[in-house]
Order: structure tokens, then sequence, then C-alpha cells
């Protein structure tokens, strides 16, 4: 699908740039200017590039941040819930706004989380997951969104693994949704510049 190949293009060229200057790389985390609303306008900006090269000017209208639908009237949602960032053809989202407009399903919906070290959120992590699973599954045969993405940007324990190493393929599996999940790695990280993240999808 294309737009799927345009998202998670987006999405890796986000953790690429992440990797580099990652929270994870400074003894103390405090000190670094990474937080959530940093990394969320950072994959902003990656997904409304590659959409831009796609499609060219119009591609910056296919990603919107949350909460940039509130105009629309709240009888044409019939599920509940936006992500932090809302991909949809923006063809089909000029007809939204007509009087005799259906809603149809976002393109692709994204949720993020970071982790600090010491504040494992399993809580916050597990209300997203659950929330995106909501979007992507069809209700009384209607769905908010065709693609759910979660990017989970990891903390390390004690030991410098990975807080949710050994959860991901099955929240994966369990919420039907696609993860990217970093770093992924199952023992102790030396070098967060060199960790890799992996992506793990499957279908409900």
């Amino acid at each position: 699908m294309r737009t799927q190949s345009i998202v998670e293009r987006g999405i890796e060229e986000f953790l690429k740039e992440y990797r580099k200057h990652s929270h994870l790389e400074k003894e103390h985390e405090d000190e670094f200017y990474w937080n959530e609303r940093d990394c969320q306008w950072h994959l902003f900006y990656h997904l409304r590039k590659n959409f831009e090269k796609e499609y060219g000017r119009k591609g910056a209208s296919w990603v919107h941040a949350e909460g940039q639908y509130e105009i629309l009237k709240r009888k044409r949602w019939k599920v509940a819930g936006r992500a932090d960032l809302n991909v949809m053809d923006p063809e089909r989202n000029s007809r939204l706004y007509t009087e005799k407009a259906e809603w149809e399903p976002y393109d692709a919906v994204i949720e993020m989380k970071l982790i600090w070290s010491g504040y494992r959120k399993e809580k916050e992590v597990i209300e997203d997951l659950e929330k995106l699973k909501k979007m992507v599954t069809k209700i009384n045969g209607f769905q908010n969104a065709e693609m759910g993405y979660f990017v989970l940007l990891d903390g390390l324990d004690r030991t410098k693994v990975p807080y949710y190493a050994e959860n991901i393929k099955d929240w994966a599996k369990n919420y039907g949704v696609t993860i990217y999940h970093w770093p992924d790695i199952s023992k102790p990280i030396k070098s967060p510049k060199k960790a890799t993240w992996k992506k793990y999808s499957f279908s409900l």
C-alpha cells in the first residue's frame, strides 16, 4: 500500500534522527532536551516531508496533529478517538465538509510514547495500545482507521535492558497494530547510538 510505505519511511527516518541524539545517550537524562512532544513534532515533520515528496505541495495536507479535525460535526464521528498523528487523503478529507459527506476512516493513526529510565509508564502504554485497537477494529461495520502504529521509545532498567523488550511481539498481536520499538534488544545496551529498532506487525 502506497500510504503505508510513506508512513513507515517517515517513522524510520525519525528513528534514525532520534537514535543519534536520544536521551539514553546521557548519564543524566533530565539534562537533555527530548520530551514526548518534541518527538511527536519531529515525527510530524518527517511524515509531512515524505508525503510532499510523493504528492508535491498538497502532500503536506495528508498529516495532521491531534485535534485538527475538531471543527467537524460530532455526528460525523461514528467511533470516538484521535491519535497523536493522523494521516488522511486530503481529497477524502475535503468531502467531510459537505452536508452529505459520510465519515471515512483515517488512512493511518499513530501514537507515540517516550519512556524515561526509572519511569515505566506501563499504564499509559497500554492505554495508547487500547485506543489504537479501538480505532482499527471494525465496530458495527465501521472502523475509525485503516492502519494503527505505535512508536515506543523505550527506557532502560537498572541493568541497561529496555523495559519492554519481552512484551512487544505479544502486544502487536493482541492489539492488531504495527509497533516500532527502540531500542529493541533483550540484553544490556552499551551504546544507544548503535542500538537497532524493530518493526512488529500483526492484523486483527
